[in-house]
């Protein structure tokens, strides 16, 4: 399921999740006069621009992992892994990150680490997922300069972003048999208007 918030950032979790946006009309800007050097004759310029809190978009409600017996991760629904742009311009995700749920930890790398409830995984487009535990760190992954996370117009097609997730956990002491599963983290996505700075076009 998907619904819309009304916030500057939109939050999904891995393994509960919370979801997507819309937020404020953009406020009119300052208009100035323009002086006439040209006889009978002048001109306007007419711009456009959208605010990063006016945005549509959705979200996963939930990354949900299947646990197997040797500790890997495989996502069980990733037909789901969408973030889907439905604004009617350009987007794209320039933060990513995740803090862990209590008891589990995140780490580089969860078959070595020899801690407890120890979880690593990587979420993102195809080739260019992300370390959880890198985007644990404060500030998150700086996403804005990578055009592999951009996104198209509403209903264009580029306007999704299918993501992929794996990883691997160890040493787990959670009742991972619970109905919908034990949260785990928290991803905090931060999605503003326009593309990458390089995919910039006219």
């Amino acid at each position: 399921m998907k619904e819309q918030m009304h916030r500057a950032l939109r939050r999904c979790t891995a393994c509960a999740c919370a979801l997507s946006a819309s937020a404020a009309l953009l406020a009119p800007g300052a208009a100035f006069a323009a002086f006439s050097d040209d006889g009978d004759k002048n001109t306007t310029e007419v711009t456009v621009a959208a605010a990063d809190g006016n945005l549509e978009f959705t979200v996963p409600t939930v990354i949900a992992f299947a646990a197997m017996p040797d500790g890997k991760l495989q996502a069980a629904n990733p037909e789901n892994l969408v973030i889907e742009n439905r604004s009617i311009f350009a987007i794209h995700v320039t933060n990513m990150a995740v803090s862990a749920e209590s008891p589990w930890t995140l780490v580089e790398e969860a078959t070595t680490s020899g801690v407890n409830n120890s979880i690593s995984f990587k979420v993102g487009p195809n080739m260019n997922a992300r370390s959880a535990y890198e985007a644990s760190h404060p500030g998150g992954i700086d996403l804005s300069g990578d055009a592999a996370w951009d996104m198209g117009f509403a209903n264009s097609e580029s306007s999704s972003l299918e993501l992929n997730a794996a990883g691997n956990i160890s040493n787990t002491t959670q009742d991972l048999s619970l109905d919908g599963g034990v949260k785990a983290a928290t991803i905090t996505w931060t999605i503003e208007a326009g593309q990458h700075h390089d995919a910039q076009s006219s």
